[in-house]
């Protein structure tokens, strides 16, 4: 098993991704540490590519098999180009990000100026880049 990229110990399953693109796979979470990581890592060359690749695509579809149903606003942290908030049925789609959000999002580049309570809020591939 692979130890924790933050702080080296060993990491524990927390539950299964059947089906993930690339296959199979468990979301792990370090013991000591309470970081979070997948027990099988991507080539970096798929890892950070926009939503036009087939690898994304392929994730978004997965992650949308297990979000169901219409929200009156859905909130995405971390939108990137918004490719996987144009495929969530919404009434009102907000973006956070700081590069520049798609047409037919409302795009804010801070949580301070939204002024919504979104019934959905997505942060998919985003934490991993915060700090805290």
């Amino acid at each position: 098993m692979t130890s924790c990229p933050v702080c080296g110990s060993l990491p524990r399953p927390l539950f299964p991704l059947a089906g993930f693109p690339g296959g199979d796979n468990f979301f792990l979470q370090c013991q000591a540490c309470g970081h979070g990581m997948l027990a099988k890592h991507h080539a970096p060359a798929h890892s950070y590519l926009s939503g036009g690749t087939e690898y994304s695509r392929r994730g978004v579809e997965w992650f949308l098999s297990h979000v169901g149903g219409k929200f009156d606003c859905a909130l995405d942290f971390g939108c990137n180009d918004g490719y996987l908030l144009r495929q969530i049925r919404a009434a009102r789609l907000i973006g956070v990000d700081t590069a520049t959000v798609s047409a037919g999002i409302e795009g804010h580049a801070t949580l301070d100026t939204v002024d919504a309570a979104p019934d959905l809020v997505i942060s998919r591939h985003t934490l991993e880049h915060l700090p805290d």
